[in-house]
Parts: C-alpha cells; sequence; structure tokens
C-alpha cells in the first residue's frame, strides 16, 4: 500500500467529481471516500504517514463532504422540479423520447 499515491487518488477522485455533477459525481465521491478508508485503515494498523498525510486526508474529508452535500442538494432540486415527470408514467414516457432524441 502507498498511502501518498492513495491520497492523490482520493483527490483525483473529489476533484472528478465536482466537474462530473449529476450521478457521476457522487460515483466518484464514493471511489474518494474509499481511498480514504483504505488510508485510515493503514494508519490505524500502523503504517507510516506520508509527510502531511493526516492533514491532507482530513483536508480531503471536509472538501468530500461539502461537495457530497452540494451536489445531493442540486439533485434534490432537481427531483423536486421535475416531480410531476416521475410521479406520472406518460409525463415519464414523454420525457424519455425527449432526451432520447
Amino acid at each position: 500500500m502507498d498511502p501518498a499515491k492513495t491520497l492523490q487518488l482520493a483527490s483525483i477522485a473529489v476533484h472528478k467529481g465536482k466537474t462530473a455533477g449529476g450521478w457521476r459525481a457522487l460515483e466518484y465521491f464514493g471511489r474518494a471516500g474509499e481511498h480514504l478508508n483504505d488510508y485510515w485503515a493503514w494508519r490505524n494498523r500502523g503504517g507510516f504517514e506520508p509527510d502531511g498525510g493526516d492533514r491532507q486526508a482530513e483536508d480531503l474529508a471536509e472538501e468530500l463532504s461539502d461537495a457530497w452535500e452540494k451536489e445531493s442538494d442540486e439533485q434534490d432540486r432537481d427531483r423536486a422540479e421535475h416531480a410531476d415527470y416521475f410521479e406520472n408514467p406518460k409525463e415519464t414516457k414523454k420525457l424519455k423520447a425527449k432526451l432520447l432524441r
């Protein structure tokens, strides 16, 4: 296990998620969380800390939390805005047809 590489992968996943938006953002954020969990598991087993690694992991966890909350809020707003499409099967079919054009 390379803890510095794990933190780098977590950072990349957070930033890709911020630019991706939608369900892809949450997928990237999930990956970032997995990398951070791997890092902390490594440290809890007595693994060495790369230079500034714990601080970087804490900062990434905070950034990830903020980004996840923001994306979740945006998805909730989108769902609310298009609720009739999700609740009305006819409207859902119309929306699907429109999106597939």
